[in-house]
């Protein structure tokens, strides 16, 4: 291919990629309903979108500038196109409702679970463009497909780990250290699950215990409970409302809220209904410590500033071990697509 030909190609597959970024940065912020003056460059998130596109962008220069080299022109159109196909996937998905929220899979709606799947394939196939560009520029070994693959799931794995890290090491920053006073504080009590015969899940009770604790040591002085409900429960709220009621609260400092289903879902009522028609001086966020760092990421998103605070939800090795991988994905998902 001349050397025209080959200028063609890379400026457009990098102008595709820019506008990807660009898109992928608006749908985030129109998942959550925010404008695009909410936009901070400077979360994780938007970072690491950065970070992709730009070690793509790079791999792309040097295939421009390189005399000899095994990547063909042909290979970056069929993953741009790819990838655009994707991303317009993502877009749609992000868009359409189905008619029924009552099927769920892997304890999310099938809404969630169809839009998650979307966006990362999206993210998987940018990590196989990013690795079959780097690896046809590297070397000109065989099995091409199987080393793009095997350094995906790679790319995906370090992300992980990163993000299980990244959890620990913010973990190891809480400390509570508030004092009783004159400000008027709202505590609010993210859902959990609710057990048979409607009653608080262990995870749920000790997040409402902690909320009575601040409550009656006079720091927060009003407490919102959120969260909905799956088929044939009351919502979480709900339960929590006569769970919290068994504690000694004034029902009249209790606030329920019953249709978020995520913790997304939750912040975003915070910052688009509760903050605007309250008059709080500040609002913690109670959930559990593994939990917390997302919330924190989440409200950042958001530009919502919150206090955090833990319960006392005691677990095993296995089940804190199993809620921290959960917690990891979940992170990567909020951080890559704000979903």
């Amino acid at each position: 291919m001349s050397a025209g030909a080959k200028r063609v190609v890379a400026t457009s597959v990098i102008f595709v990629l820019i506008i990807h970024l660009l898109l992928l940065y608006y749908t985030k912020y129109k998942n959550q309903s925010l404008l695009l003056s909410d936009f901070r460059i400077l979360n994780t998130g938007n970072i690491l979108n950065l970070v992709f596109t730009s070690v793509l962008i790079v791999g792309i220069l040097f295939y421009f500038f390189r005399k000899k080299n095994n990547l063909k022109p042909v290979t970056l159109v069929i993953y741009s196109v790819a990838l655009s196909i994707l991303l317009s996937l993502c877009i749609i998905a992000s868009l359409i409702k189905f008619p029924t929220n009552n099927i769920y899979i892997f304890g999310q709606t099938l809404n969630k679970f169809i839009v998650g799947v979307v966006f990362a394939t999206y993210q998987f196939v940018m990590f196989m463009f990013i690795s079959v560009v780097w690896l046809r520029l590297l070397t000109a070994r065989d099995l091409i497909f199987i080393r793009v693959i095997i350094n995906s799931l790679i790319i995906v794995i370090v992300l992980l780990l990163f993000a299980y890290f990244y959890i620990d090491v913010k973990m190891k920053n809480y400390y509570e250290n508030w004092k009783e006073g004159k400000e008027e504080n709202m505590g609010v009590v993210l859902g959990a699950a609710v057990w048979s015969k409607n009653q608080p899940s262990p995870t749920l009770a000790s997040r409402i215990d902690k909320a009575v604790k601040l409550y009656k040591r006079g720091i927060i002085n009003k407490i919102q409970l959120t969260g909905s409900n799956a088929p044939g429960e009351l919502s979480e709220a709900e339960v929590a409302f006569d769970y919290i009621l068994k504690k000694g609260v004034d029902s009249s400092d209790i606030l329920i809220e019953k249709k978020t289903t995520s913790t997304n879902e939750q912040i975003k009522f915070v910052k688009q209904e509760l903050v605007p028609n309250g008059n709080f001086d500040n609002i913690f966020i109670i959930s559990d410590e593994y939990h917390l760092v997302r919330v924190q990421e989440i409200s950042r998103f958001y530009d919502l500033k919150v206090k955090v605070v833990a319960s006392e939800l005691k677990l095993s090795f296995d089940n804190m071990l199993y809620y921290r991988i959960r917690e990891c994905e979940a992170m990567v998902l909020f951080w890559c697509f704000a979903i």
